[in-house]
């Protein structure tokens, strides 16, 4: 298993690597979030304390796990979430889920596979619902590495993967109804599996109160309702996530933004926009692949 499992020698220099990263972290989050004004709709969001700890065994690495999925689901920032994931497993290195969310964003097919392999050589997680999150991740990963290597998976595979998929998280949010960021790709899975009224009624029927003020949930709403062609709802919905998350520094408003504009077929302005979201995070995946679409549709 190399360094994934366990601490090398240097692990003096990485808890101070760790304190460093964290400083950095919380003034980025810090910085996304705006000083409150007398709108009430841009009061700053207060970023969630983790209420689960999904297996971890130290205080901090639950709190950089939870940190690493604030910052890709809210923010869109995917190297800082990378820092974060990373950071996690330096405080608890038989934390396996939080392998499994750095094998998920690692862009290094090696590091990939070898995180891949021995977490299906480790053992079964004693929390069953911990354990459904691990066998979605590893087929996450799996499915990157055979699109990298064009391995053959086969479409029925590909088929029992996204009911898993909805099944296991599915379960897990039912247990755990304030496990946000599960719930965020649970409507991610709906909205990909079924169409955008089914993630629009899915998340109607889970929103805590809480996750209505959540950026990702804002901002959500704002890409169905726009694929849906209510594009008055959706650029209200834009307008109050750019209100929450400060644009200058986070990616997340201009990747909403560009996909609405995308729907209207206003290219240049879906164009400006996605442009801006690459400038502040070249390694945001989706982002990118908007970007592409939206050149092909120019």
């Amino acid at each position: 298993m190399k360094n994934y499992i366990i601490l090398d020698k240097d692990a003096v220099k990485i808890n101070t690597l760790v304190i460093l990263i964290g400083i950095a972290m919380s003034v980025i989050i810090q910085a996304c979030n705006p000083k409150p004004t007398s709108t009430p709709s841009s009061t700053p969001l207060v970023t969630p304390s983790p209420t689960i700890d999904f297996g971890a065994r130290h205080d901090s690495a639950s709190y950089y796990f939870n940190q690493g999925w604030v910052n890709i689901m809210d923010y869109g920032l995917w190297d800082v979430s990378e820092q974060a994931f990373r950071t996690a497993i330096t405080f608890d290195t038989h934390f396996l889920l939080g392998h499994a969310l750095v094998g998920r964003i690692s862009s290094n097919l090696e590091e990939r596979t070898e995180i891949y392999t021995a977490l299906k050589q480790s053992a079964k997680l004693p929390n069953t619902h911990f354990q459904l999150l691990l066998d979605l991740y590893l087929n996450s990963i799996e499915r990157m590495n055979a699109r990298e290597t064009q391995e053959f998976i086969s479409a029925e595979t590909k088929q029992k993967m996204r009911q898993q998929s909805m099944d296991n998280m599915g379960a897990f949010i039912r247990h755990y109804p304030n496990a946000h960021y599960i719930k965020a790709e649970y409507i991610e899975t709906i909205h990909a599996n079924q169409n955008p009224q089914a993630a629009l009624d899915s998340m109607q029927q889970l929103m805590t109160a809480t996750e209505y003020t959540i950026p990702f949930f804002i901002g959500y709403q704002a890409v169905l309702h726009s694929e849906l062609g209510d594009y008055t709802t959706a650029l209200n919905y834009a307008e109050n996530l750019a209100e929450t998350v400060n644009p200058e520094l986070a990616p997340a408003p201009h990747v909403v933004y560009a996909q609405i504009y995308f729907h209207m077929k206003q290219y240049n302005s879906a164009y400006a926009s996605i442009l801006k979201a690459v400038q502040l995070d070249p390694k945001h995946l989706i982002a990118q692949g908007l970007k592409s679409q939206i050149e092909e549709a120019m």
